[in-house]
């Protein structure tokens, strides 16, 4: 079996309360679910982790594998990096400092936003964009969900990747070299895309992080806990926080030409144009697979990204003599991917190239017996979906309700 297989994946569908409804498979935007015998199936080849299916589930079928608090008693010294989306959350009441001091109670003796990370990040990308060589428009890799998709359904665009690391990575990396033994390095997701990108890292050898926990985990157990504990706090400045937001990169970058686009519908629609040549002249696109970006996490206990959206520019407003306790320099070595990106086919035929091709020909001749009407009642999203189910024997063509 090729190496693109063994593929970690962060989001499972719960069997025992799915009902086979066809949501997620209507709203999955690289055909990666099935409905067979009622119950949604996930194809690893194509999932994305970008987690519209568990956005889109009116039964909470879908799980998201994430560590719990239990993983800290592993380390001595426990670290925590903290994403803007975090804090564009309602904690009841809670002032920034008790929220803070709930989550040394809960076990962490440091905290770094990842925003310190982002801001580093953004300089780099200002950089490059003016003084570099680079293919535009340079697609930002903040999203981890947007690079995804590129590697599964837009593999001749992996080019236009910024060859930055992440934010996320970069701010990671940096605190992993200042750790003693015994230290734990951990990461809040807000989404299944993050925790999938730490599990199973693109561009880099290794993650830097030791454990992600999802933001709903800790955001209940920062209200569960009543006691305040002292720690370490590493705030970023208001770029920093911005990123956590669609248009985050644009305003730190302007007057270059930025385009800011939020929903991995949207993410696809764009794309495709510029697949196709069919796209202004553009320097950098700031891709995001939620709504409003990351503030729209479905990890995120409050899914309504336009109430977080505000939120978080409340927070931005705090920030503004703010200035980040790590500088560029501290992160350089840090700054740059080490790895090529490859493409990640949606679907393996077969390693030979003839028994490809035949395959490839049974796709099309039960294609053309279908209605091509895309209705997803045979359980496949598309017509050309359920030709494939049947040409590699997983589907009948009698699934068709119209045959």
């Amino acid at each position: 079996m090729p190496a693109f297989n063994l593929y970690f994946h962060s989001l499972r569908i719960k069997e025992d309360v799915c009902k086979g409804c066809t949501h997620c498979l209507r709203n999955c935007p690289t055909e990666a679910i099935r409905v067979r015998n009622r119950l949604a199936q996930i194809k690893d080849l194509k999932c994305i982790d970008c987690g519209d299916c568990v956005r889109f589930c009116p039964w909470g079928a879908n799980e998201v594998l994430t560590d719990d608090l239990s993983v800290l008693s592993h380390y001595e010294y426990r670290v925590l990096v903290i994403p803007p989306a975090f804090l564009s959350l309602d904690f009841l009441g809670l002032s920034t400092s008790e929220v803070m001091g709930r989550i040394f109670a809960l076990g962490f003796q440091e905290v770094y936003e990842e925003g310190i990370g982002e801001e580093a990040y953004l300089e780099e990308t200002r950089r490059i964009l003016t003084k570099g060589n680079v293919k535009k428009p340079l697609i930002s890799v903040a999203c981890p969900a947007v690079i995804r998709l590129m590697q599964v359904r837009f593999p001749d665009l992996l080019s236009h990747l910024s060859p930055l690391n992440t934010p996320r990575d970069i701010l990671g990396a940096t605190v992993r070299r200042k750790l003693g033994k015994n230290s734990g390095l951990f990461y809040l997701a807000p989404c299944p895309a993050k925790i999938t990108a730490i599990r199973n890292p693109q561009g880099i050898e290794k993650s830097p992080y030791d454990g992600v926990i999802a933001a709903n985990i800790l955001y209940r157990e920062i209200l569960r806990v009543n006691e305040t504990t002292s720690g370490k706090v590493h705030l970023s400045g208001p770029s920093g926080v911005a990123i956590g937001r669609i248009g985050g990169e644009k305003e730190f970058l302007s007057p270059l030409r930025v385009l800011a686009i939020d929903g991995i519908t949207n993410v696809v629609r764009f794309l495709k144009e510029l697949e196709m040549e069919k796209v202004p002249a553009l320097d950098l696109i700031e891709g995001r697979s939620c709504p409003n970006g990351c503030v729209g996490g479905i990890l995120l206990p409050e899914r309504d990204s336009f109430l977080n959206l505000y939120r978080l520019e409340q927070e931005e407003r705090k920030r503004e003599n703010a200035i980040s306790p790590l500088s560029r320099e501290d992160m350089a070595d840090f700054l740059y991917l080490t790895m090529p990106i490859q493409p990640r086919p949606q679907y393996f035929l077969s390693e030979n190239m003839e028994a490809a091709a035949k395959l490839l020909k049974m796709i099309d001749k039960f294609y053309e017996k279908l209605p091509k009407i895309d209705c997803g009642s045979c359980g496949a999203p598309t017509c050309r979906a359920l030709a494939e189910d049947v040409a590699k024997g997983e589907a009948s063509l009698e699934d068709c309700i119209f045959l």
